[in-house]
């Protein structure tokens, strides 16, 4: 991983913090875990903005105006693949019985609402705004919300 750029400071304390994990394979595991979420990471950031330029390609050039329907697309497809994986036996629910429909109504339906509504929103703005202004508004919402 760190070949080659063995004096930035990332990496200087990468190889501590492996080298002070114990056996070799403990320190093995966790460069592995290591290396896998970086990957993670940088496969996360590369597909955010990807899909920024496909939606504002689907809703803007191609025509389609219905933004809620391009949001709903990718939650219907994570909802089919969860019960599947939930079916096929590759997915338990560790709190099955706790839920019950007065915390699903107070708790779970509330917060799905708005990420629906966010979800939509932010992909009914790539009609009505041009890319630089819609990443821009994106990379400064941490910053309102912190």
């Amino acid at each position: 991983l760190c070949t080659g750029f063995r004096t930035s400071p990332f990496c200087l304390s990468l190889l501590e913090v492996v080298q002070s994990s114990g056996s070799m394979g403990e320190q093995q595991s966790l460069a592995m875990q290591i290396l896998t979420a970086t990957a993670i990471c940088c496969v996360y950031m590369a597909v955010g903005p990807f899909l920024m330029v496909l939606n504002k390609e689907i809703l803007d050039k191609v025509g389609f105006k219905y933004p809620m329907l391009v949001s709903s697309l990718g939650l219907i497809f994570a909802t089919v693949v969860t019960h599947g994986m939930r079916a096929a036996g590759k997915l338990e629910l560790k709190f099955k019985g706790q839920i019950d429909q007065r915390f699903w109504l107070e708790k779970c339906l509330p917060v799905g609402l708005c990420h629906a509504a966010t979800l939509a929103f932010g992909n009914a703005i790539y009609l009505f705004m041009g890319m630089a202004l819609i990443q821009f508004l994106k990379a400064f919402t941490p910053i309102v919300t912190a």
